[in-house]
């Protein structure tokens, strides 16, 4: 018998290159935890666990999940959702994942590369700080290729302004992705809702 589920990833283990995913049966609310072994292909985008023998899918098929923390959370579904409000919640934590994935994505200035994790976001606002409140002259900026270079506030302000930019955009793609989600009526709406 195939049985009705959601999904969430609970931790990954890169060294094992194992998922650990919380599987929730949608007619007992029963839990099970699996851990799946991500392919070396990571194109593959459907896993499978088993339960008495019988393997099922997991993933769903137009998810491509990448070995990082930052799936941690995704959730899905195997066949249908319970309800409209499972649904909701299930895509409302797929936007936020892949609006994190574009976040620290990084962006191209100027024909240069800079990162845009949350380190990296932290540490270009740390330097443009320092600058703009006379702490420092000019400070040594080290590039995605490991190359340093010397910015000055002008310089460092560019940086900082495009990267602010580009985060912002991410978080008021999700704001309004959200909104669209509120108001979907059926789940064949909320599959129109899509983070690009």
């Amino acid at each position: 018998m195939k049985y009705e589920f959601t999904w969430e990833i609970k931790s990954i283990n890169k060294d094992l290159n194992i998922f650990q995913v919380e599987c929730t049966r949608l007619d007992t609310n029963k839990k099970y935890l699996f851990n799946l072994v991500m392919p070396v292909d990571n194109s593959l985008a459907l896993q499978t666990y088993i339960e008495k023998n019988i393997p099922y899918r997991v993933w769903d098929i137009e998810t491509q999940p990448v070995m990082d923390e930052s799936n941690i959370g995704l959730t899905g579904n195997n066949t249908v959702f319970a309800t409209l409000d499972i649904a909701k919640q299930a895509k409302r934590n797929d936007i936020a994942r892949l609006r994190y994935n574009k976040e620290i994505g990084g962006i191209e200035l100027n024909n240069s590369r800079i990162s845009t994790t949350r380190e990296s976001q932290s540490l270009i606002n740390s330097a443009y700080t320092s600058l703009a409140n006379n702490i420092l002259s000019e400070v040594d900026f080290k590039t995605i290729t490991g190359v340093f270079v010397k910015l000055t506030l002008t310089e460092m302000t560019a940086i900082a302004t495009a990267v602010a930019t580009h985060v912002q955009a991410c978080f008021t793609q999700e704001k309004t992705l959200n909104e669209q989600v509120d108001l979907a009526t059926t789940v064949e709406e909320l599959n129109l809702v899509i983070f690009q």
